[in-house]
C-alpha cells in the first residue's frame, strides 16, 4: 500500500529542483488506488494520455480486465488495438502506474506516474532519495525531516536574503558547515556556484548526500570532521560560509581562523604594538581567510531538541555570537512549528 502521507514530502523534494510544483493529479491517484475506486483511477490516467474517446474507451475496456485478472478479455482488447502504434506507446506508460500500485512501490509509482502527470519536472533527486529509504528504512524519518516544511522555509528565507545581496556568481566557492544531507541547499546552489563543500561532523549522511542523493553533481566536496578543529585550505577561496546549524556548534565567535591576521587586509601594527593590545596579537603567518567572504547564519531558540546545545532567544543575542570582524548585512526570523530561527547574513571585514 503507498502511504498518502509521504506526498507532501514527495512534493518537497521535488521543489528543490523544479518550480510550481503541483501533485494533485497524482494526489487524485493515490485516493483513487487507495479507495479501490478503479473507474475513476482510470478515466484520471487515461486524462493525462490527451487521448480521444476511442482510445479512452479501448483502454478502460483493457484496465478493467487487468483489475479483473480476466486474461481472455486483456488478449481480446488488445488484439483490437495491435495495429495501432500509439496506442500500444500510451498503453506501455499505464502498465508501470498499475503495478507499482499494486507493489506498493513507492519509487516505481512516483517514476512512472509523473512520467505523465508533470512529464516535464526533473525528478532525479527524488528517485535517488526514494531508494535510499527503501534501502535503508531505518533513516525514512531523517531524511524526510530533512526535507519537512520547517526547512524548506527556513533554507528559501535564508537563500531569498542571500540572492538580494547578490554576492555568488558562477565563481564563486560555499562551505556549508554542518551540511547534514544537504537536501536543500545542495540542489539550489550547486548549478549557481563554482564549487561547494559540505562539512559535517556525521559521516553516514555525507556518505548519502555524496553516494546516493547527488552523485551526478560534479561540484561537490563532501568533508567529515568538526569544524573547529582542523583547518582547511579551501578558506582562502571561500566567498560564503552557510551554517543553519549554529545551535549544534560552539559559538561563531569561537572559531580560531575569524580571529586577528586570518585575513590578508588584516592591519599591520607596529612592532610591541601587541603588548599592549593582545586581542590584536598575530596570530597566523599567512591569511586563513578570504578577504571577499560573507556568511549566511542560522541559529533558534528549540532548546528542548537533542543536539541543541548553543540554541539562542534572540537577534541580538544571535549577535553577540558572531566574531568581531563580522557585520551583519542582513537579519531575519522565521516562524517554525516548534518556535523559531534567527537568521543573520553579512560579511567578513578587516580587522584594524
Amino acid at each position: 500500500m503507498l502511504d498518502k502521507e509521504n506526498l507532501k514530502f514527495v512534493k518537497n523534494i521535488l521543489s528543490v529542483s523544479n518550480r510550481n510544483v503541483n501533485l494533485d493529479t497524482v494526489d487524485k491517484i493515490m485516493t483513487y488506488a487507495r479507495d479501490e475506486d478503479y473507474s475513476s483511477l482510470f478515466k484520471t490516467i487515461l486524462a493525462c494520455l490527451n487521448n480521444n474517446s476511442e482510445f479512452s474507451r479501448k483502454y478502460l475496456r483493457i484496465l478493467q480486465s487487468i483489475r479483473d485478472n480476466n486474461h481472455f478479455e486483456i488478449y481480446r482488447q488488445i488484439i483490437t488495438i495491435q495495429d495501432d502504434i500509439k496506442a500500444m506507446v500510451e498503453l506501455e506508460k499505464v502498465l508501470p502506474i498499475l503495478k507499482s500500485i499494486a507493489d506498493g512501490n513507492e519509487c516505481n509509482f512516483y517514476d512512472s506516474t509523473l512520467n505523465i502527470t508533470n512529464p516535464e519536472i526533473q525528478k532525479d533527486i527524488l528517485y535517488n532519495v526514494l531508494k535510499t529509504i527503501k534501502d535503508q528504512p531505518n533513516l525514512k524519518e531523517d531524511i524526510f525531516d530533512s526535507f519537512s516544511d520547517n526547512q524548506i522555509a527556513s533554507k528559501t528565507a535564508l537563500l531569498d536574503k542571500i540572492d538580494k545581496l547578490d554576492i555568488l556568481n558562477e565563481h564563486s566557492n560555499v562551505v556549508i558547515w554542518g551540511s547534514w544531507y544537504g537536501s536543500i541547499l545542495v540542489p539550489q546552489l550547486a548549478n549557481r556556484v563554482n564549487k561547494i563543500v559540505c562539512m559535517d561532523i556525521d559521516k553516514k549522511s555525507l556518505n548519502i548526500a555524496k553516494n546516493r542523493f547527488f552523485i551526478n553533481y560534479k561540484n561537490i566536496d563532501y568533508v567529515s570532521g568538526d569544524v573547529f578543529e582542523k583547518y582547511k585550505d579551501i578558506y582562502q577561496k571561500t566567498n560564503l560560509i552557510i551554517n543553519t546549524s549554529c545551535e549544534h556548534m560552539q559559538p561563531m565567535k569561537e572559531w580560531p581562523w575569524f580571529r586577528f591576521s586570518s585575513m590578508e587586509t588584516d592591519a599591520v601594527h607596529p612592532k610591541g604594538y601587541s603588548q599592549d593590545n593582545p586581542h590584536r596579537r598575530k596570530f597566523y603567518q599567512s591569511a586563513k581567510l578570504s578577504s571577499d567572504c560573507y556568511f549566511a547564519f542560522q541559529s533558534n531558540n528549540m532548546f528542548d531538541i537533542q543536539g541543541h546545545i548553543n540554541c539562542v532567544n534572540s537577534l541580538e543575542d544571535f549577535k553577540k555570537q558572531l566574531p568581531e570582524r563580522a557585520e551583519v548585512l542582513q537579519e531575519d526570523q522565521v516562524a517554525d512549528t516548534r518556535g523559531t530561527r534567527y537568521m543573520l547574513i553579512g560579511k567578513f571585514n578587516p580587522l584594524i
